[in-house]
């Protein structure tokens, strides 16, 4: 009996697993993980303008932020990558030996909110504990968690191996997301203030103690104009003829307003001696 050898449909079965790869359950995959990632950004932007408004608010609340942003921002995407995995088409040989990766990434992922988590109490707790100490045990719970998953999982190679690669992905995304400078909240422009130099002559026909309240008359008129500085000045500088000279000198805040307030400074200084019956002497 005349045998035939038929060899193997390499080619068939290579196309097979090209076209799995390349399916859209796949495509699927890559749309999930990718709107994973750009939810963690969101997420990352609100967690920065909350953390501006509790630094301002309440200070003390800004160590727990600190202390759940990378955990929940992988939390994010380890979720996108738990609901992309049902849309994933791998060989049939292959896609079995991944199943337990969202679970692993999931645990991986609460091991770092224990490693996150327990150095920040410690040091709230411990008043006697050093920053240096707090990393010593941050890098020792890592080393150990690490360990402990490997030997939960090692009946799981493949699975662990794509989990530590995608966690490692996640993990690298979070610490991008997080060293973003966090946006300042916007100064009100400086607009700098202008000083008033200006002199008011007080007839010498006025007895002394007529010129002493002048000059106490235009300090307060000058105080009470809004938009001149703190502590203005009026001081008896100098003599001419049938006058005394007082100098005034006070701060106009805005600068954009400065002709307004002289006018309304002088107005008020007019106003007030006229009401004392204060004599001005031209200069």
């Amino acid at each position: 009996m005349d045998t035939k050898y038929n060899p193997p449909e390499t080619g068939g079965q290579m196309g097979k697993a090209v076209e799995t790869i390349f399916s859209i359950g796949n495509l699927y995959f890559l749309l999930i993980i990718a709107a994973s990632i750009f939810l963690a950004y969101l997420t990352s932007v609100i967690l920065n303008s909350v953390s501006i408004i509790i630094e301002e608010r309440k200070p003390w609340l800004t160590l727990l932020v600190d202390m759940l942003a990378a955990p929940f921002l992988m939390f994010v995407m380890n979720v996108g990558y738990g609901i992309g995995f049902g849309f994933l088409r791998l060989p049939s040989s292959i896609k079995p030996s991944w199943e337990s990766s969202t679970t692993i990434v999931l645990i991986i992922n609460l091991g770092l909110l224990v490693v996150n988590a327990v150095p920040v109490l410690l040091l709230r707790l411990v008043n006697t504990l050093s920053s240096k100490a707090a990393r010593s045990i941050k890098a020792a719970l890592a080393l150990v968690i690490g360990l402990l998953i490997i030997a939960l999982f090692a009946a799981h190679y493949a699975a662990l191996t794509v989990s530590a690669v995608f966690a490692f992905i996640f993990f690298l995304i979070t610490s991008w997301l997080l060293s973003v400078p966090k946006p300042k909240i916007a100064e009100q422009p400086v607009i700098p203030k202008r000083l008033v130099i200006a002199h008011v002559y007080i007839s010498t026909a006025e007895p002394h103690e007529k010129i002493a309240e002048a000059i106490d008359v235009i300090h307060e008129a000058i105080a009470d104009i809004p938009g001149v500085g703190e502590k203005p000045h009026a001081s008896l500088s100098g003599f001419i003829p049938n006058a005394v000279d007082v100098l005034i000198k006070y701060f106009v805040l805005d600068a954009m307003r400065i002709e307004e307030t002289k006018e309304k400074v002088n107005l008020n200084i007019l106003k007030k001696l006229n009401e004392r019956k204060i004599k001005l002497s031209a200069a």
